[in-house]
């Protein structure tokens, strides 16, 4: 989907910077991908509140998903504090309607474990292990996202495993939670 950035707002007003510091947190140096995420944190998950302008950002993240099939570590942690956020009912517009800001983020985040499942198989490190924290979150509200930490857990080793294994655990309980709750 294309955004006009004009369109949306971040915690101090407009959003026009965030698509160029966005841009340093999918491709910059490791010290800019750092400064962008906390720039662009305290913009759009502002204390965990979402500003209208995290919907084109995890768009944005999940077109270089599907464009490299990677995505930075601080990607990851980007689209986890998203779909983690309340909207506390902010509407955003796609497509001409009046969207849920919270259910549109989390939306299409879950629309992209298609993408996600090959991107955790061939992530590592420190990617892996923020990718694992979307994960656990996500395996609230679908089992996919628990299949993918189960295939991880089965097929990896070391500092992954305990990623993996941590993910599942947590990502379980949540469903289960979720499931007692009704």
């Amino acid at each position: 989907m294309t955004w006009d950035w004009s369109t949306v707002r971040t915690s101090a007003g407009g959003s026009e910077e965030i698509p160029a510091t966005l841009e340093r947190l999918l491709t910059g140096a490791a010290a800019e991908r750092d400064a962008a995420f906390d720039r662009i944190y305290t913009a759009v998950v502002n204390q965990g509140d979402l500003e209208t302008a995290a919907a084109p950002v995890a768009d944005r993240i999940l077109e270089e998903l599907r464009l490299r099939g990677s995505v930075s570590e601080f990607g990851w942690l980007m689209l986890n504090v998203i779909f983690g956020g309340a909207g506390y009912g902010k509407k955003v517009l796609v497509d001409g309607s009046e969207t849920d800001l919270e259910s549109y983020c989390r939306q299409t985040v879950m629309a992209s474990l298609p993408m996600i499942g090959p991107a955790a198989a061939a992530a590592d490190g420190e990617t892996f292990r923020y990718l694992t924290l979307l994960l656990r979150k996500v395996g609230e509200y679908s089992p996919e996202a628990i299949a993918i930490l189960e295939r991880e857990v089965r097929v990896s080793s070391g500092e992954r495993l305990v990623a993996a294994s941590d993910g599942l655990e947590v990502a379980r309980e949540l469903a289960a939670e979720r499931a007692a709750d009704g």
